[in-house]
């Protein structure tokens, strides 16, 4: 189920690739630095004083110098990583973005599918998966196999970034705004962010997931504080969403 192959199957050679490429840049790296006028060869040599032995590919089994096999093992276990689940991340939410805001300005797919999410007007944690079938399958799925297909993930960081998404959506849905969210500061999205979006007043607006950054350039983003407090201090039936009713909210969408 998890993929045993993947997981374990290929570790020491994709290792050893990585070192080929780490020894590479080192053995260039005097060379390019030289113009700096200081004598990064002779640096390189003390550095290389004494080593681990590794694997490299395309070569005999040879000893590296020890900041060679740290940073070789840096890359491969967390820095590479790291940078694919966040590539599928970016990805993932730019796709969910564009869907998101499809099922929004669609007027079949909002009646039809997405307007059972917004019928939470006041979110709650389980209420993130308050979704039509089809809007779980067509704005998060398919999202989410773009983002994991073009990154390259491996299964184990597919978990790891399944689990932070459920996180994010449970969180996104709690309700509750928080003094100081350090998630907000890296990507600009928080409770408050998503609240606004499920207000009959803000459904043309804030559809990002993960990021802010798509509603910014596509001039969807709301973030007036003041304007926000305003609307909020009407009455539910002057805001226009005694009840809940499709087409209205639809309208509300689009004009």
């Amino acid at each position: 189920m998890l993929g045993e192959d993947e997981v374990t199957g290929n570790e020491d050679h994709d290792l050893a690739a990585v070192m080929s490429s780490v020894h590479t840049a080192f053995a260039a790296l005097p060379s390019v630095l030289a113009f700096t006028g200081v004598d990064f060869k002779t640096m390189a040599i003390n550095l290389s004083a004494s080593g681990s032995y590794l694997p490299v590919v395309g070569q005999a089994e040879k000893t590296l110098p020890v900041i060679e096999v740290l940073v070789g093992k840096a890359l491969y276990w967390y820095l590479i990583p790291a940078f694919q689940i966040v590539c599928a991340l970016v990805v993932a939410d730019a796709s969910m973005y564009c869907l998101h805001r499809l099922v929004h300005t669609n007027q079949w797919l909002y009646k039809h599918v997405h307007s059972q999410h917004h019928r939470l007007y006041v979110p709650y944690s389980w209420g993130a998966s308050y979704n039509h079938p089809f809007d779980s399958l067509i704005v998060d799925a398919l999202s989410y196999t773009i983002g994991c297909t073009v990154s390259g993930v491996s299964t184990r960081q597919s978990m790891i970034l399944f689990a932070y998404s459920s996180f994010k959506n449970v969180f996104d849905h709690c309700g509750y705004q928080f003094p100081w969210n350090p998630i907000r500061t890296v990507t600009g999205t928080d409770p408050g962010f998503h609240d606004v979006h499920h207000q009959s007043w803000g459904l043309k607006t804030n559809f990002g997931a993960h990021l802010s950054v798509w509603d910014r350039m596509m001039g969807t983003y709301f973030a007036d504080k003041e304007q926000i407090a305003r609307l909020r201090s009407r009455p539910r039936i002057q805001q226009g969403s005694q009840g809940h009713d499709k087409d209205r909210d639809w309208k509300s969408v689009t004009t």
